[in-house]
């Protein structure tokens, strides 16, 4: 079970506030973070069916995922009803949202968005050449998401950012108190692989949702 504990000190206040959270990421990932001026102390065992969910929001969607979402497809994949694989393809060809989104744009500004939403930077030259025009081109959309956060373990900034967007996206999932899709791309937007970024976001978040 992840537990997560998250401490503010705010200043001349002299107080400190303590939010304990138990909640449903599972007990494969343990995260705690301590927010003490800029020191973010982070630890993580591997990754949940949660939070490849939640990655898969985050690239494909550029937002962190509602509840009510997270729950039902962690549900169907831990139930072995679907797959992650099926859930990509899903995404890519039947929601609304994706279609309305990524699914409107040009292969290169696919590729470009996808970076983007998952690193925080843009694709390198090769990167940029090889999945719109070269062999890469024929890779559907949900393989190319697969391919780039499987490519992120070679590099240490990539793997950092996945890792801190996918917290604050849970972060956010866990606490709003009424869910929007502003807010929830607001929670992912800018995160990247500076502790101070995703401190930022749950700040923000703890701000915005009045979390108590």
């Amino acid at each position: 079970m992840l537990i997560r504990a998250i401490f503010y000190f705010y200043g001349e206040l002299s107080m400190f506030y303590v939010s304990g959270m138990i909640n449903r990421l599972g007990s494969s990932l343990l995260v705690f973070t301590l927010l003490f001026g800029s020191l973010t102390v982070l630890a993580q065992q591997d990754r949940t069916t949660a939070s490849q969910v939640q990655l898969l929001y985050i690239s494909l969607l550029g937002r962190a995922a509602d509840r009510e979402g997270l729950d039902y497809w962690v549900k169907q994949i831990d139930s072995g009803t679907l797959t992650l694989e099926q859930l990509r393809a899903n995404i890519v060809s039947s929601q609304s949202e994706y279609k309305n989104g990524l699914g409107k744009m040009s292969r290169t500004e696919l590729v470009t968005a996808l970076y983007k939403n998952l690193f925080e930077r843009r694709p390198c030259a090769a990167g940029l050449r090889y999945w719109p025009t070269v062999v890469g081109s024929s890779v559907n959309a949900d393989q190319l998401t697969l391919a780039l956060i499987n490519g992120a373990k070679g590099n240490t900034k990539d793997t950092q950012t996945l890792s801190n967007k996918t917290q604050a996206a849970s972060y956010y999932t866990s606490h709003y108190q009424s869910q929007t899709s502003h807010a929830a791309a607001k929670a992912v937007a800018g995160v990247d692989d500076k502790a101070s970024t995703l401190e930022s976001s749950i700040k923000n978040t703890h701000s915005t949702e009045k979390v108590i």
